[in-house]
């Protein structure tokens, strides 16, 4: 895999990452099994090409996530060591594809892969402390939408009804 050795910067004034807020990220994960963990990738994806001009295709590295999280996670570490912000570890990489292959555990265990977003969380906290310090004025992307509120609900309801029925079909095993 080869990693630029570009110095990511901000253009006119536009974050170097996505921005979200960590509730977002976190709520909007978790209520849509995962699907929004591809988004995050692909948004922060987009945005390196973007910034880099390369030639990267963001859905291929967001569907194909396990394979291109550490280059993401690693572009990220960097920029925030060259801005001056704590920089996540290389190790969340792993610890991010080791919680998410939980989902072929059996059940109840299968729901420990709901966690691999904590992974994300160091990660996003320096994405948007780069961001605040590259471009102050940006969209911090903290509100809901009408369609993330929908998925909150929708997905909530059903996440809350499949962890009821995993724990309580393991428990008359």
């Amino acid at each position: 895999m080869i990693i630029a050795e570009t110095t990511p910067t901000s253009l006119s004034g536009s974050p170097a990452f996505f921005p979200v807020s960590i509730t977002k990220l976190v709520a909007m994960s978790v209520c849509t099994f995962g699907l929004y963990q591809v988004y995050w990738f692909y948004r922060n994806w987009h945005y390196v090409k973007h910034r880099e001009h390369s030639r990267i295709s963001p859905p291929w590295r967001s569907v194909l996530g396990v394979f291109f999280c550490y280059p993401l996670l690693h572009r990220i570490a960097a920029t925030a060591r060259e801005n001056g912000v704590a920089a996540p570890p290389a190790i969340i990489a792993v610890a991010w594809i080791v919680t998410g292959l939980m989902s072929y555990l059996p059940e109840p265990y299968l729901l420990l892969s709901f966690g691999a977003v904590v992974f994300l969380v160091p990660v996003q906290r320096a994405a948007n402390a780069i961001n605040a310090g590259l471009a102050p004025a940006h969209d911090r992307n903290v509100g809901f939408s009408g369609w993330n509120i929908a998925a909150l609900v929708f997905g909530g309801s059903l996440f809350a009804l499949s962890a009821i029925g995993v724990l309580i079909g393991s428990q008359q095993r």
